[in-house]
């Protein structure tokens, strides 16, 4: 979220000018993430965990920020449609593909839109890959909004 937005909404907030230009990401892990994450990074303690937080957030951002919005760049509904016609995708896999972008921006969430295409784990990956191999996320940039273009979160949060 815009940090600079949420801090706006507080009055009592000093020093709010520090938070322009900041996107802010959260990923909550219940228990049994946080015990997968330790003993994925031979983590013994809170104290180890805590050492090893920056390597451990990287690694969850990476994962995550992939399944929410894809590895590409955002692009509006006209321009996605355009590069995806120029792939060499078959016929079928750009209809898919069209199809996913079209329900992500009618319904302004990539989970909604495929909760309504009823696609397997595995349809569901293959065309996410499909997008990530072009460098675009199957989210538009809604048609009102003044910019045509936004580099991805991930590429921009990992080579500040």
């Amino acid at each position: 979220y815009n940090k600079y937005s949420q801090l706006q909404q507080n009055d009592r907030c000093k020093n709010i000018d520090d938070a322009v230009n900041i996107l802010r990401a959260e990923i909550q892990c219940d228990k049994n993430k946080v015990k997968h994450l330790s003993d994925k990074f031979g983590c013994t303690s809170v104290v180890s965990f805590l050492r090893n937080a920056d390597m451990i957030g990287t690694y969850v951002f990476k994962k995550y920020s992939n399944i929410f919005f894809g590895e590409g760049d955002f692009y509006k509904t006209d321009e996605i449609y355009e590069l995806i016609e120029k792939s060499r995708y078959k016929e079928k896999t750009k209809k898919m593909m069209k199809m996913l972008v079209q329900l992500s921006s009618k319904h302004g969430s990539l989970q909604k839109a495929f909760n309504k295409l009823e696609w397997d784990r595995v349809t569901r990956n293959n065309v996410i890959k499909k997008f990530n191999k072009l460098g675009v996320s199957p989210i538009a940039i809604p048609l009102r909004c003044k910019y045509d273009y936004f580099k991805n979160p991930l590429t921009l949060a990992l080579n500040s």
